[in-house]
């Protein structure tokens, strides 16, 4: 996962406290026995500084500051939902019966809008993607947000998935596993439709 630069001038605007959700904040409030702090590191050694690594590890990459394993422990997982891991399973199936509450923030408010590349300006190769595994067949963007409009119900679907950069703005997407953007897709295929 990439780690933002942010200036935190919208926090001040809304009253979400947008730092308490930064991976920034999270990855600094590791101690020593959670995360591994490593120099500089080429994108091409990452995947190999990662593998079987138990810690969270902070890098220092081409592209800037380059975190992972970050949620690869029970105990981190927990930390993330503020509790303590034996409270963790509880903590969870508590949210999941809970009704999420749904805060609307202005898109000039938005912390995703702070930085914004559009059009001829989109160059996926700038981030600091690197190879996830020895065997992958490229680079991945780890944990990317894809959203599909399914034209037959006019839903929106958003999925969490890696995404393999083919070039400066082409990504591909695995859709070989069971999901909806996957059904979604191939309703759009029957249809001869390209899906938005």
């Amino acid at each position: 996962m990439g780690l933002e630069q942010v200036s935190g001038t919208t926090a001040a605007a809304t009253p979400v406290d947008y730092e308490r959700f930064r991976l920034r904040a999270f990855v600094q409030a590791l101690d020593g026995s959670e995360l591994e702090r490593r120099g500089a590191c080429k994108l091409s050694e990452v995947a190999r500084v990662l593998d079987a690594n138990p810690k969270a590890v902070l890098l220092d990459t081409p592209g800037g500051p380059l975190v992972g394993n970050a949620l690869g422990s029970r105990s981190r997982f927990a930390a993330a939902f503020g509790v303590p891991p034996q409270k963790l399973l509880p903590e969870i199936l508590r949210r999941l019966r809970g009704k999420p509450e749904f805060i609307e923030v202005s898109r000039e408010e938005a912390p995703v809008q702070e930085v914004v590349t559009i059009g001829g300006d989109v160059d996926l190769t700038k981030l600091p993607v690197h190879l996830q595994h020895g065997k992958d067949g490229g680079l991945y963007i780890s944990a990317g947000m894809d959203f599909a409009r399914d034209p037959s119900s006019g839903l929106t679907n958003v999925g969490l998935r890696r995404f393999m950069v083919r070039g400066r703005a082409t990504t591909g997407i695995d859709l070989v596993a069971p999901s909806d953007l996957r059904n979604i897709y191939l309703a759009s295929l029957m249809r001869r439709e390209r899906l938005p």
